[in-house]
């Protein structure tokens, strides 16, 4: 079943949690993100799984990347994936998830757009009873997301409805950054995306896998 988390806080929660972070020429910014995930899931107390896919970066991100995971040697959850060439956010995407061993997966943006701290609330999501999807929205009236009313409200929309004739399943905000689901969920998913990564394709996927 596929859920949707609002704005609402919730309790910490103990799990392990894969996060696989796509990354291409954020050299100004991977080593700060990375910090915060990790800040975050000490908060939270989730057992963190980090998967961090450098696609081919021009720049040091992949120096980056090396520095971060240096100071936290001691973790062995933490892995770099690297490709030789730029591929697209899917490709790096579907890397990643190959990787993954923790039962429940979420993809977080190498640029600092997500807050991990946003991820506790899919957490609870995922805790209900049949769910094994969730997607964040800026749109439910409980969200406390200050862009929640923004000039791309029409393609918003219309991509909601999309998702909609296609899958049959109802999304406030199927462009939403987040995306949460158990791992044989994303699997499925994994094998529709590649190259540039495109959320309804990712949904078919979550449809797929069961």
């Amino acid at each position: 079943m596929m859920a949707e988390a609002d704005g609402q806080l919730a309790a910490s929660s103990s799990l392990k949690l894969a996060v696989v972070v796509p990354v291409y020429n954020e050299a100004n910014l991977i080593y700060r993100n990375l910090m915060s995930l990790e800040a975050a899931a000490r908060r939270s107390d989730w057992d963190l799984e980090l998967i961090v896919v450098d696609d081919g970066s021009g720049d040091s991100s992949s120096a980056e990347i090396v520095r971060f995971l240096a100071e936290h040697g001691e973790k062995s959850s933490f892995h770099r994936c690297q490709h030789d060439k730029n591929r697209g956010k899917g490709a790096a995407i579907r890397t990643g998830l190959r990787r993954v061993t923790a039962p429940i997966v979420v993809c977080h943006d190498a640029d600092l757009e997500y807050d991990p701290n946003d991820l506790i609330r899919l957490i609870r999501a995922m805790d209900r009873p049949g769910v094994d999807v969730v997607y964040g929205s800026r749109c439910l009236p409980m969200s406390d997301n200050p862009r929640r009313y923004n000039p791309f409200a029409f393609g918003v929309s219309a991509l909601n409805v999309l998702t909609r004739l296609l899958y049959g399943i109802r999304l406030t905000d199927e462009a939403t950054c987040y995306k949460m689901c158990n791992r044989s969920r994303s699997m499925a998913a994994s094998e529709l995306i590649d190259g540039f990564f495109r959320s309804p394709i990712a949904i078919g996927g979550f449809v797929a896998g069961g």
